[in-house]
């Protein structure tokens, strides 16, 4: 196991001078019309590139499971491949096991790495693909003399190595077949084992997952989630799948445009969110999103919605909004749809679908012109409420209260810091 630590990482792609190529129908054509450039709105453009990562900070505890989880674009696949050393860091220190590696080679530097892709050779057995790393592994050994010399592995301690592996991802049968004669769960077995046959300090796994079908991700994340508790050693997993973050990571990194959005445990991240994008993206359906206004009476806050509807934030959250001093304002006023109820008094909407989910059902409503989804418990008996004017309400115990300016969560407004990129 190690600790890795990521301190002010940038990376920058730099601009690549290539004439772009006419097309045979544009010259068939004879277009004189000048055309636009594509536009990436979602990476900041410098004069010295494109910048994929942004003022990245971590430190990752020795024997920690680390989850980098964002949109496509954000970042989380180009931070773990410039610790893996497959991409060279602009800018920034990385360290692993107090050793700065920014400049080591990625055989040097005792990780392993799991690709989207399997990337087994198929001309070899499965024993052969798992045994391959090992044929780069050196032992030291001390002489008589008081010398240290290195030694290849012999085949009976590679032939241990293997077996260990297969036998802890339940792969034994099936070492003498090849890859061709496997399902996709399987070979993601394999390659799972060919990375820790080596016993890494680090385990890089780069969306492992998101090839296979919904029944193979499910089984696949327990077969992760029994590994990690078997194995030593330190995981940085990337995914765009929020429920895998939520059930493998100790922590969680969200990534947006190159920055970090907010670190933190699952239960952190979706109890407490930052901002508004962590708030949407983490949980399944999505937050709520309500226009509202944030007031004062006497000392205590309350949020009032567009209809009148009144809810007063819980104490503790009357707490963070008073030592951050908020001024009354409007606000976005987030709730998760597992914390709205059927109640007599509330916000009146409109049911436009009805979806049965074993024991419970999601209501897809409109209220004041947005879109809303309420999961209501069945109790055993399915009502369809298609069509059906129905008042939803929720307590200030879940209520989230985001600004309209910057779409900070205005409980934890004092954690902010402004991110300046230096050119």
């Amino acid at each position: 196991m190690a600790e890795v630590l990521l301190k002010d990482i940038v990376k920058i792609y730099p601009y690549v001078d290539k004439k772009p190529k006419k097309s045979i129908i544009d010259k068939l054509l004879k277009r004189n019309k000048p055309v636009e450039p594509v536009k990436k709105t979602n990476l900041q453009i410098t004069d010295r590139g494109v910048v994929a990562v942004q003022q990245f900070n971590l430190e990752i505890k020795d024997g920690e499971f680390i989850v980098l989880v964002g949109p496509s674009g954000c970042g989380k696949s180009t931070t773990l491949r410039m610790v893996a050393g497959l991409e060279d860091i602009t800018e920034g220190e990385l360290y692993i096991d107090g050793r700065l590696c920014n400049a080591i080679e990625p055989k040097d530097r005792d990780i392993a790495m799991v690709f989207q892709s399997y990337a087994l050779y198929p001309h070899m057995t499965i024993f052969d693909n798992m045994a391959y790393p090992l044929k780069f592994v050196k032992v030291e050994e001390k002489q008589e003399d008081g010398s240290v010399k290195y030694r290849h592995l012999t085949k009976e301690e590679v032939q241990t190595k293997v077996l260990e592996a297969a036998e802890l991802l339940n792969i034994t049968d099936y070492l003498e077949r090849k890859p061709k004669n496997l399902s996709g769960g399987q070979r993601q077995r394999v390659a799972i084992g060919r990375a820790i046959v080596r016993n890494p300090k680090v385990l890089l796994m780069d969306e492992p997952l998101s090839n296979l079908d919904a029944k193979l991700r499910n089984q696949m994340r327990t077969e992760i989630i029994k590994l990690r508790q078997k194995i030593n050693t330190t995981f940085i997993y990337v995914t765009h799948d929020q429920i895998e973050a939520m059930t493998l990571g100790d922590r969680i990194v969200i990534m947006k445009d190159g920055f970090i959005q907010q670190v933190g445990t699952p239960q952190e991240v979706f109890q407490h969110p930052r901002n508004l994008f962590v708030s949407g993206f983490i949980g399944n359906p999505q937050m709520n999103y309500f226009d509202a206004k944030l007031t004062k009476n006497g000392d205590d806050y309350e949020i009032v919605c567009k209809n009148g509807y009144t809810v007063k934030p819980c104490e503790e959250k009357q707490n963070r909004l008073k030592a951050n001093n908020i001024p009354e304002q409007n606000i976005i006023l987030g709730v998760r749809p597992d914390h709205i109820n059927l109640v007599d008094e509330g916000i009146e909407g409109v049911v436009s679908v009805s979806e049965l989910m074993g024991s419970s059902s999601h209501l897809h409503a409109t209220i004041n012109g947005k879109d809303i989804i309420a999961i209501i418990q069945n109790e055993g008996i399915y009502k369809n409420y298609v069509g059906m004017n129905l008042k939803f309400g929720f307590t200030g115990n879940v209520v989230h209260m985001f600004s309209i300016d910057n779409e900070y969560n205005l409980e934890y407004i004092e954690e902010y810091k402004p991110v300046v990129y230096k050119k």
